[in-house]
């Protein structure tokens, strides 16, 4: 089943296209490139200043050693424009497996990259298209998925939780 239509979030700069390269420049998702919100996906994570992250998978049963493509959905509430740091759709969020004995697998990469500021108005939302592979050392069993992500409210940094998903590895 596919549910999703991008598999990343393009952006536009603020102000002249000049600008997209200057340190101090902010760029906008373009709204029309984002992957759409199936109406089923309503189980978001707890707000942090009235800002919430959901996440949606294709699916939920995954064999160990392949991949799944999960919906990312940071939905700003709040009157206050955040901003996030784009980097690339399997390093923006740190997705980590638990299952139920505690042992935790994390499943993005941690590598240095591009840094885009992206500013997320009031009232509006960034979804994006993850990319996760499971690594065939994941052993097979039940599984909770989730992932973290960081905001900025102007210099003060916050941390975004998602909801939680029930998977299985086989």
């Amino acid at each position: 089943m596919v549910v999703f239509a991008a598999n990343f979030c393009n952006a536009q700069a603020r102000g002249p296209l000049d600008s997209a390269n200057s340190p101090g420049s902010i760029v906008q998702p373009w709204p029309e490139y984002q992957p759409k919100v199936p109406q089923e996906a309503t189980n978001w994570g707890v707000g942090v200043r009235g800002v919430q992250l959901l996440l949606y998978p294709t699916n939920t049963v995954i064999d160990g050693g392949s991949s799944i493509t999960v919906l990312a959905v940071i939905r700003n509430t709040s009157t206050n424009s955040i901003q996030v740091i784009e980097k690339d759709a399997e390093r923006d969020f740190d997705l980590s497996l638990t299952n139920v004995a505690g042992k935790v697998y994390h499943l993005t990469p941690h590598k240095a990259g591009r840094n885009l500021p992206m500013e997320i108005v009031g009232g509006a939302h960034l979804a994006m298209n993850i990319p996760v592979a499971f690594r065939s050392d994941v052993e097979p069993g039940e599984y909770t998925l989730r992932a973290t992500r960081l905001f900025f409210v102007k210099s003060e940094r916050f941390t975004l939780e998602s909801n939680l998903l029930k998977v299985q590895v086989k």
